[in-house]
């Protein structure tokens, strides 16, 4: 503080008070277990600090006070996203993170573990995801439950705004590992959420249908669901080399008659890439498929409205 010699009073201050940022990041699936893995920041998490309670930055970053590593306990759960574990308790774990490096929490072979970092990671990214071409989407920005470890298997539901995820089986992998099954259920809870009041409706088979395009257009992988049976074998392929799904021959049950959607939808996504080019593509056919989400009662209206969308747009 400086100070007037005449008065004592402060007439300028500058802070000595030095602080160390790094980034707390998990090691999660990157599609499913059975593929590499990747290091990931762990966005707008909450932690506990010797300081009292913090959050990271969107890119995983936090700041501390002075130029010593700091212990710290980290949690699987922040305002956007939340997971619950109902195998047990909530994992947390204990932490040192150094100035300007990342400290990873890591599952190993838990497979409970790894179902709540996971589950964090892509949550967290479909919502983002989600934002790009539904910015006014209240629902994006609250806090998204998770409930993981659910004592079944080979399945996930959504309940219209908490997604849910089983455990793994002698058949199937847990479901809250596997990325394409996360991004599905999610599409369920936005569908419900996006809904025009009058116009949209909650069709199951439509609703299906663009939870899997919210899948691949995400990985940009028309096989979706890869890992579920603990192979690299898609569960639903929505580009056949033969045999695309078409209305009304191939009606089903709701995932088969969902296809339908899906794959017109990839068609029309590969159509545009062609056009505009990947990422101009891709961004329209978002938009395209969003205003569907919205407005389109049950598949065979979709087209109507996707074109009623783009003429008013």
């Amino acid at each position: 503080v400086w100070a007037d010699p005449a008065t004592g009073a402060a007439i300028a201050r500058r802070s000595t008070t030095r602080f160390a940022t790094g980034t707390v990041a998990f090691d999660a699936v990157v599609r499913w277990p059975g593929r590499p893995r990747q290091v990931t920041p762990a966005p707008r998490l909450d932690l506990d600090l010797p300081t009292g309670g913090a959050t990271t930055s969107p890119t995983g970053a936090i700041s501390w006070p002075g130029a010593a590593s700091i212990a710290l306990t980290a949690t699987v759960h922040g305002d956007r996203v939340a997971v619950a574990n109902i195998a047990g308790d909530e994992a947390t774990t204990m932490l040192t993170l150094a100035p300007d490096q990342t400290a990873v929490w890591a599952p190993g072979d838990d497979r409970d573990l790894d179902a709540q970092l996971s589950g964090y990671v892509h949550a967290g990214r479909v919502k983002e995801y989600a934002r790009a071409f539904a910015p006014d989407l209240d629902f994006l920005d609250e806090q998204l439950a998770v409930r993981v470890n659910i004592n079944d298997e080979c399945n996930a539901y959504s309940d219209g705004t908490t997604i849910n995820f089983f455990r793994a089986s002698d058949r199937c992998e847990n479901t809250g590992t596997i990325a394409d099954v996360v991004y599905h259920e999610f599409g369920h809870s936005m569908h419900a959420h996006a809904l025009i009041p009058g116009a949209g409706f909650f069709d199951g088979a439509f609703s299906e249908g663009l939870s899997d395009f919210l899948a691949i257009t995400m990985t940009d992988d028309a096989g979706m669901g890869r890992g579920f049976f603990k192979d690299d074998v898609a569960l639903r392929d929505l580009d056949p080399p033969t045999s695309e799904a078409v209305w009304p021959r191939d009606l089903g049950e709701v995932h088969t008659t969902g296809m339908i959607f899906a794959g017109a939808m990839w068609d029309l996504r590969k159509a545009l890439v062609e056009q505009l080019g990947h990422d101009a593509g891709v961004t329209l056919a978002d938009r395209l498929f969003y205003a569907a989400v919205r407005r389109a009662p049950s598949i065979p209206a979709t087209l109507i409205e996707i074109l009623a969308a783009d003429d008013d747009d």
